[in-house]
């Protein structure tokens, strides 16, 4: 429980308490303490249920993440296996959000120019 809660009921029963004990000097308290013991049963009890709720809560976010470990395990397998059947280059990767793996580009030269064009880079290698 946390401790606002506590020290709120134990305020309540205080008052209660006191109340109780003045009850015989002013009779006209005895309704009221009866509402305030009725409401402070249902306030353990509401709370009570507030933290069977908080657990399951937590549990359901285990679950959760669990799944989404789970989903996104598959998800990985399938484009492994789309990749593996199409190949890595077919243009239908796409669909399956799976980058197509393209020819390099030229890479710029070290001086800083200008890379080759491609119409260069054949001429050279020939």
């Amino acid at each position: 429980m946390s401790d606002s809660f506590q020290a709120f009921t134990a305020e309540l029963e205080s008052l209660a308490a006191a109340a109780r004990e003045t009850e015989p000097e002013l009779p006209v308290l005895g309704p009221f303490i009866v509402a305030l013991d009725e409401h402070l049963g249902d306030l353990r009890e509401v709370k009570g249920r507030q933290q069977m709720h908080e657990a399951r809560r937590r549990e359901a976010t285990q679950d959760l993440h669990r799944e989404l470990t789970a989903a996104q395990d598959a998800a990985i397998q399938l484009r492994s296996l789309v990749r593996a059947e199409l190949g890595p280059r077919d243009p239908r990767l796409a669909r399956f959000g799976v980058a197509i793996l393209r020819k390099p580009r030229p890479r710029k030269p070290a001086d800083g120019g200008t890379p080759p064009t491609p119409a260069e880079t054949a001429t050279k290698s020939k």
